[in-house]
């Protein structure tokens, strides 16, 4: 049980290949947008992220509620203020700050297979409010950036909106005459975004043209926190990820922003040259 929910948060054998994106056709900031990522974060922005929490959702491994935070703030609040934002000022993060329990919730009644078990990231209050302040920043770029043909994570679209596209575009192909055709291919990408690289994190952060500052917070957020699996309550031994599982961490929405976004680019990029190609046999 310990060993399978290790390995979805490291890399399958030895990969050592580069990833690989298109250079181009990348959604990326405006001057302006890029211009509001670089401005420093305020103590306002921390106490936004406190106050937008529950106060009472399951502790990280200091064992403090948001609940503590939010009553003791007079107490509390400038020096945790001091240390979330030197971190989003560069700083390295305190020693055990990002060290995360994770918790294996049964999906179903009476569950006996791994699968059937679902991983929840269990965080220390003061490393979700980094990561709160980094995500309500870019959470004003997404209707901006990302691909109007993805329908989740952004308000006002629905995931439900693909079942009415995809019915729609089949009754159109079953009307359709003449000689050239069209061709459907049904994907199963199921738990495609779940498991992401760092490489590939960093590569699409870059390509988008986010702020270097911010993408070495981000990455250093990710890709530094030690994990420790509880069973049956009890920690089971720390280790280091070298891949992100898109369930437990708190960047979650925006891995699935950056990975729809890298794999569309892909899809246009496929398609351009296979129209090229096309063209060319013509």
């Amino acid at each position: 049980m310990i060993t399978h929910f290790k390995q979805l948060f490291t890399e399958e054998g030895s990969i050592t290949s580069e990833f690989h994106t298109p250079t181009t056709g990348f959604p990326c900031l405006s001057p302006g947008l890029a211009q509001s990522l670089q401005q420093p974060f305020s103590t306002r922005e921390v106490v936004l992220a406190l106050k937008d929490m529950k106060p009472l959702k399951a502790p990280g491994p200091d064992g403090f509620h948001a609940f503590f935070y939010q009553t003791c703030w007079p107490v509390v609040g400038d020096e945790v203020c001091d240390v979330v934002l030197g971190v989003l000022l560069g700083n390295p993060l305190p020693p055990g700050l990002n060290d995360t329990y994770i918790t294996l919730i049964p999906k179903v009644p009476n569950a006996e297979r791994v699968t059937q078990f679902r991983p929840i990231g269990l965080c220390n209050v003061v490393y979700k409010l980094i990561t709160k302040c980094i995500v309500n920043r870019l959470k004003k770029l997404l209707p901006d950036m990302i691909s109007p043909v993805q329908s989740s994570f952004v308000p006002g679209r629905q995931i439900t909106d693909n079942v009415i596209i995809m019915q729609e575009v089949l009754h159109s192909m079953r009307r359709k005459t003449g000689v050239m055709g069209w061709m459907a291919i049904k994907l199963d990408s199921e738990k495609a975004y779940d498991r992401l690289r760092w490489d590939f994190l960093r590569t699409t952060l870059f390509r988008m043209q986010l702020p270097d500052l911010l993408v070495q917070v981000i990455m250093q957020c990710v890709s530094t926190c030690s994990l420790n699996i509880l069973w049956n309550g009890e920690p089971s031994g720390a280790f280091t990820p070298s891949r992100a599982y898109g369930k437990v961490i708190h960047f979650r929405h925006i891995y699935l922003w950056l990975a729809w976004s890298a794999s569309h680019n892909l899809s246009k990029h496929t398609a351009q040259r296979a129209n090229g190609m096309q063209s060319h046999c013509r």
